[in-house]
This record gives structure tokens, sequence and C-alpha cells, in this order.
């Protein structure tokens, strides 16, 4: 299944046990992936596949190859994409270069795991295109270490942050930590002077429209690991 969900970006799935969303993100013939979930053998079709249906049928090049963070839900089928996109560039922080997880499953079926991304970026954000249109990567740790945001023609694509007056489902980064990242993406998108109008999460279950991204994410520095009972 293939929706349009705002302009040049596209949702497939859900994929595999947690219901995952691919994300392709396209503009002027160039596309990117975001998220490579696990899939049900025998009952999901496999993702990479339909990735490259969605290619021939908008006549598209898939120029680069992203994951939101490095948990199995999102990344389980990095090998299989990597495999069968051979020429595409696939992008991440050194933060999920260097996940055990993404050295696990690139050691079963890669002979140098440090080679799974073609590009890896060190600071907070790395600006890639698609087209003459601007793609930025925005490191984020608030779910995991390795978070990151995809932000593309007025959307961000959030991976497994919980935005809002929510309380996170792990506590696997430091309330503090998590506040600054908050800021962070603030911060980037002052400096950048970029509007924000839609967050999608990368499950693809939660997506806000013309939404107020700015207040979204003040609400979210209330970490309720913080707050007393």
């Amino acid at each position: 299944m293939i929706s349009l969900e705002a302009p040049g970006i596209f949702k497939l799935g859900p994929y595999g046990p947690y219901k995952n969303a691919v994300w392709l993100f396209c503009h002027e013939g160039e596309a990117a992936v975001v998220e490579m979930p696990p899939y049900n053998k025998g009952r999901d079709r496999q993702p990479w596949r339909d990735v490259g249906r969605a290619l021939k049928k908008f006549d598209l090049t898939l120029k680069y190859a992203l994951i939101s963070h490095a948990h199995l839900d999102h990344c389980q089928t990095l090998m299989d994409f990597r495999k069968f996109f051979p020429k595409t560039t696939f992008v991440g922080h050194r933060s999920q270069a260097e996940s055990g997880l993404v050295r696990r499953l690139a050691s079963s079926r890669w002979s140098n795991p440090a080679e799974v991304f073609d590009h890896v970026f060190e600071g907070d954000i790395q600006m890639l295109h698609l087209g003459r249109e601007p793609l930025y990567v925005l490191h984020c740790p608030k779910h995991s270490q390795s978070d990151q945001f995809v932000i593309f023609r007025g959307t961000a694509m959030t991976g497994d942050w919980f935005l809002g007056d929510l309380k996170d489902c792990n506590a696997l980064v430091h309330p503090g930590e998590k506040i600054r990242s908050v800021n962070r993406v603030q911060e980037w998108l002052r400096r950048l002077d970029y509007q924000v109008s839609r967050a999608f999460s990368g499950h693809g279950d939660c997506l806000y429209h013309q939404v107020d991204f700015h207040r979204l994410l003040e609400k979210s520095k209330i970490d309720h690991d913080l707050v007393p009972a």
C-alpha cells in the first residue's frame, strides 16, 4: 500500500509485527527512502522491492537511504536495502554507524561493517538535496542516542519521538539530554529560517498536519521523569 501524505512524501506499508512505515521523499526525479523495517515473511511484501516498484512507477532515482534511529523495528532490513540499491548513498550519523545493532546486522551480510553507510556525519546536522530542494538530517537524541529527524518540504519525520506533553516509552536518554535535543531542533530551525508545518512519526501512525511545530516542541520539554508524581 502506498499513499501520498504530503507534497513529495509517500508512505508505504505498514510492514512487520510493529506496523512500521517506509517513507519515500522525492523531488525533481530524485528520492530518499527513510526507514528499513522488518516484515512478516509470507504475509508482507518485501519493503525494498515495494520501494523499487514505486521508483519505477514515478520514474525516480533513489539518491539517499536513511533510518530515523538504530532500533530493530526501523532498520532490520538495512542490509537487504543495501544489497538491492547498490548505487544509492546510505547516510547516517556516527551514533548509527557505531551502533551495536547496525554492526551485528552488517557482520552477517557485509564484509566490513564500517562500510554500511557511504556517508557518516559527526555534528548536529547534514544538508542533502533532492533536486534543488534541501533535505536536512538532524541528530537529536530523545528516544535513543541515534535519533535523527529527516526534514523535507516543511515536514519533519520524527522517528519514535513522543511529541507534546507525553511520557517517553523508555529511559535510554537522560532527561537533560532530551531537553537539549528539543532545544537543538528549535535552534537549527531558527538559524535556517525554516518552517515545519507537518510532523510524521517513523511508524506512520501519528501524522500531524498544519501543526504549530514550535509549540509542539515546547510541550515536549516537559519530561515526566523530572516531574514529581
